[in-house]
């Protein structure tokens, strides 16, 4: 009797235990994007992630960068590191932003909501998202499927602040790019990140999601910037640096992006188009952000399934005490 009992509450125990979400286990992706075969990418490192592939194959996604990749990185001087990382992470692959794929094709073509769906995968829930500003979950688009609770992908540097055309590889550059809801994505528009003195600006809430984020924690929507709620300031602020030392207008259809202190020089005028030199900012607010909201788990997997497909990585991600030695000084 007691035996019998033992065995039904070890039986019990498994069952929940198996049920559980596991961390990094639990995301799971279309079967049909993860025969893309992670296989053709590096060879796997320790310390991994895992995705779930229609429930039954495992392939890992390494939640930091490969050995060696920064082997090159000189931090001697803020100016041999700028050029450094520069040389490193330029020249990605290119994606396309959207493409049709029709059922007669065999296959399909790799574009950038394919490597949103993964890189803003949620990590509890099949087939969805977790998007930037709302913190909510939104059901996986099939390049640009709209359903009435919808995403867009955001340009974290505005389109419009230099870069407008879809040749332009900061266009469609991932790293920058974040699943986010279509309302709050137009309420923020090309506005840049910052705080204001103003007492109150619009609050745009978020949902509670992950054990963070909630009614009371806010987006603000001021007259010339917007302040991003806490538990992604620090991704936001980290993809701003990427692009400012990703892009130094060197190439063809690349601009040179700069962060800035001064509202003045944002602009959406043509000047950038003339001058090869376009501003975002604010460079202390995005600095002040970077602290408050250190790196975690979500952008160290988000920073590595981009670097599968672009072949290149956010540094600052992988590195966050090199943020003051390019921008703090």
């Amino acid at each position: 009797m007691q035996k019998s009992f033992w065995l039904c509450v070890a039986v019990i125990v498994w069952i929940v235990l198996a049920a559980l979400p596991i961390w990094g286990q639990g995301v799971t992706a279309d079967p049909l994007i993860g025969a893309l075969a992670y296989s053709q990418f590096d060879s796997l490192a320790p310390n991994q992630v895992w995705l779930l592939i229609d429930q039954a194959e495992y392939w890992a996604i390494p939640r930091d960068p490969p050995p060696n990749y920064y082997a090159s990185v000189q931090t001697s001087s803020a100016s041999a590191l700028r050029s450094i990382l520069h040389d490193l992470i330029d020249e990605h692959k290119n994606y396309k932003y959207s493409t049709i794929d029709t059922p007669e094709e065999e296959g399909f073509e790799v574009d950038t909501w394919d490597i949103i769906a993964l890189a803003d995968a949620h990590p509890d829930s099949s087939h969805y998202v977790l998007d930037l500003y709302l913190n909510g979950t939104f059901q996986r688009q099939d390049k640009g499927v709209m359903f009435t609770r919808h995403y867009d992908r955001e340009h974290t540097w505005p389109k419009s602040l230099g870069f407008n055309s879809e040749s332009s590889p900061a266009y469609t550059d991932c790293h920058h790019l974040f699943a986010a809801y279509s309302s709050y994505n137009s309420s923020r528009g090309n506005k840049p990140y910052g705080t204001s003195t103003l007492s109150q600006g619009l609050c745009k809430p978020t949902e509670a999601n992950l054990e963070r984020g909630g009614p009371s924690f806010c987006n603000f929507r001021f007259a010339k910037v917007w302040e991003v709620w806490e538990g992604r300031r620090g991704d936001v602020a980290r993809a701003m640096f990427y692009m400012a030392i990703r892009y130094e207008g060197d190439a063809q259809d690349e601009p040179d992006l700069e962060l800035t202190d001064d509202l003045s020089r944002i602009r959406t005028s043509s000047a950038w188009r003339t001058q090869g030199e376009a501003f975002m900012g604010l460079l202390p607010v995005l600095l002040e952000w970077h602290q408050e909201d250190p790196v975690d788990d979500l952008e160290r997997r988000r920073n590595s399934i981009v670097y599968l497909f672009q072949k290149n990585r956010n540094p600052f991600v992988d590195h966050p005490e090199w943020v003051e030695d390019m921008f703090g000084g």
